[in-house]
């Protein structure tokens, strides 16, 4: 069963209930990082928010999106919801003592594990976003707003201050970019969005009777999954401040979660929000590194 929801429109991203206490929160953050890093790169990602947001929004072919039916809606969203607590707790256990990590590693917990679980309860592939419903126009989509990277791109290479070296080296950009395509593709890509869209984002999008809200509780809640990165990990620069980490993952974790929120609200096609997730990733990982090689 689908449960009848507000659909998303550009006001309710910006005015309703849901939406201001999470752009509250988000400025509240991106003044915390002004203290720490004045060129914070959250004040462009806010900058950017609209062209991605405005873009998705305008394609109105892929408003009508029919939710996915869930059998169980209040079982499932409370189980879901510990699972991850649970999974964060264990999360912080492992990076507390220095033990390996890889992104591929989340294919058990985010992929594997729920995924079995819910096949298992009665759920088949298109539960899952996985199907040929709104694939080319969500394709189309998702590549459309991948341009709103490019400022993105440009801004960090300038904070860098390595433009020039990325001119220089844009033939080892285009070598390196199909490769960290495929590593972003099979670590954070697909386990992400599977878990944190197709699993978490319906469910709560539903029990809310809201898509905004669904999409801004599963941002807060994607953001904060990279927090115990951030703050533990010595090749992150906010690592060891608590308050530069979290202003971080508020400011652009969670914010480039409700873009690709859009997307799956929009489309329910897992490959879309896997596509840019993907792209974005793979682009800014070449470009720093054939800017600063």
């Amino acid at each position: 069963m689908v449960r009848k929801m507000s659909k998303i429109t550009l006001k309710s991203l910006l005015t309703s209930r849901y939406a201001i206490v999470f752009w509250t929160v988000y400025f509240f953050f991106l003044g915390i990082g002004f203290i720490f890093d004045k060129t914070v790169s959250g004040i462009i990602g806010s900058l950017l928010f609209l062209i991605p947001v405005l873009t998705a929004l305008l394609v109105k072919k892929e408003l009508s999106a029919i939710g996915i039916p869930i059998k169980n809606l209040q079982l499932e969203s409370v189980l879901f919801s510990l699972y991850y607590i649970g999974y964060m707790i264990f999360l912080v256990f492992w990076l507390t003592h220095e033990m390996p990590f890889s992104d591929v590693l989340n294919w058990t917990p985010f992929v594997i594990m729920p995924g079995i679980g819910l096949w298992c309860y009665g759920y088949r592939w298109s539960s899952f976003g996985i199907s040929t419903q709104n694939l080319r126009s969500g394709t189309t989509l998702s590549l459309i707003v991948t341009f709103s990277l490019v400022p993105l791109l440009l801004f960090t290479l300038h904070y860098f201050n390595c433009i020039q070296g990325f001119i220089s080296n844009i033939g080892y950009f285009l070598l390196i970019l199909p490769f960290a395509f495929v590593q972003a593709f099979s670590g954070p890509a697909v386990t992400e969005e599977f878990f944190f869209r197709a699993v978490l984002l319906e469910r709560i999008a539903q029990l809310m009777k809201s898509e905004a809200g669904g999409i801004v509780v599963t941002a807060i809640l994607n953001g904060v999954y990279h927090l115990p990165f951030a703050y533990f990990l010595p090749s992150w620069p906010t690592h060891g401040n608590f308050m530069w980490a979290i202003s971080v993952v508020v400011t652009e974790q969670a914010l480039g979660a409700i873009k690709k929120g859009i997307i799956w609200i929009k489309t329910r096609n897992l490959a879309s929000t896997i596509l840019i997730h993907a792209l974005h990733d793979a682009l800014l990982f070449s470009a720093l590194q054939a800017a600063l090689r």
